[in-house]
Order: structure tokens, then C-alpha cells, then sequence
């Protein structure tokens, strides 16, 4: 009871980066009909790459995320679903499993202000 759906928008595939404002979109616009609650990580995502091209989002096939990129998804839901600011949250982060995600200091802050930037601009 209360419950609400949740749309975490994704990424393309790094060899069609020319879809990104669709993806978001669809997911924007998926939410607002539901009702639910909208993850902008496609938007935080293009707003990295605005701040800093050479972040390495992707991993290696150019699907999945890479640390960064999992990080700043991460940084948006953890955002969205508390309403803490991106800018207060750690760039060093410990699994369940106990093994850990570190980001360098410049790199955290620039996902942060991407984050942030993406979580303000859906919340309008």
C-alpha cells in the first residue's frame, strides 16, 4: 500500500549517443503518466559529459556503466528519493559485500553538480 512505481531512465548504447534525449523523454514521460517517481540518470549523464567529455561512464563494451556511471545513478536516486543534495554525498562508497567504489575528488564533484543539476531539472 503506497507504493509507487519508480522509472530509473537508462542510457543508450555508447555507439548511439544521438538518443539520449529520446531515452530521457520516454522515461519522463512514462513516469508522469503513472504517477511515479522519475530517475533522471539519462539526463545527470549528458550533463557530466557537458562538464567534463573524457568521464568514462561506460565500461568497457560500451553498454554497462562504470564506476562513474554507476556512481552518478547512484548519486540521482540516492537524490531523488531523500532530497539530500548530490554535493553531500561520498565519493568513496562501501558495498554490502565489503569491497569498494572510490572515485577521485574531481571526478565526484563533477558527477555531483551533474546530479544535482539533472534531479533539479526534473523536478520542474
Amino acid at each position: 500500500m503506497g507504493a509507487r512505481t519508480a522509472l530509473f531512465s537508462v542510457w543508450p548504447e555508447s555507439s548511439r549517443p544521438a538518443a539520449f534525449p529520446a531515452v530521457a523523454e520516454s522515461y519522463a514521460l512514462a513516469a508522469a503518466d503513472l504517477g511515479g517517481i522519475y530517475f533522471p540518470v539519462t539526463q545527470a549523464w549528458l550533463n557530466a559529459w557537458e562538464r567534463d567529455p573524457s568521464l568514462p561512464l561506460y565500461s568497457a563494451d560500451g553498454f554497462h556503466p562504470g564506476p562513474h556511471g554507476s556512481y552518478l545513478a547512484a548519486v540521482v536516486i540516492v537524490g531523488v528519493l531523500t532530497g539530500a543534495p548530490p554535493q553531500s554525498m561520498p565519493a568513496r562508497v562501501v558495498r554490502p559485500d565489503g569491497t569498494t567504489l572510490s572515485l577521485p575528488a574531481d571526478a565526484a564533484i563533477v558527477l555531483q553538480a551533474a546530479a544535482a543539476a539533472a534531479v533539479a531539472g526534473a523536478a520542474h
